[in-house]
């Protein structure tokens, strides 16, 4: 029986270190949300918060992260950076970005004459609910 008893495994401390840094990357990731919806320049914090540290960075750059940014504080941007301000849009798409998908939904329709693709950007916008591309789309699929 003692023999039994010594072969049994203990759990270790890595595998309760690991369960603890998940419930602290989630809270991370949490304030890295936090940072880029009410930061009066998202951007601008996000990229401090990704030169501070490894963690940090890998945090800032998680799609939840991204998807919280609001464009309209990216005005001057807009403006004063055009060709940074649609690099920063363009990886807002990809972390599904209700403002960034219609930026370049309605971009792609009016700009670019690209109908189809133009309205699968709106379609994404509209059915996670932002209510201009509601709007936008139903009015170009009336026309349609």
């Amino acid at each position: 029986m003692e023999v039994k008893a010594k072969q049994m495994k203990r759990p270790s401390m890595a595998s309760a270190t690991t369960k603890e840094l998940a419930l602290c990357h989630d809270n991370i990731v949490h304030i890295a949300c936090l940072i880029a919806a009410t930061s009066s320049k998202p951007i601008t914090d996000l990229l401090s918060l990704c030169a501070t540290c490894k963690a940090m960075h890998a945090v800032a750059k998680e799609c939840d992260v991204g998807s919280y940014v609001p464009l309209e504080r990216l005005d001057n941007m807009k403006w004063m950076e055009n060709e940074r301000y649609f690099i920063v849009v363009n990886h807002l798409v990809t972390a599904d970005n209700l403002d960034a998908c219609f930026i370049v939904g309605v971009t792609l329709v009016f700009a670019h004459q690209d109908m189809e693709q133009g309205l699968l950007f709106l379609d994404k916008a509209a059915i996670t609910g932002h209510k201009v591309a509601v709007y936008v789309l139903g009015l170009l699929l009336h026309v349609r």
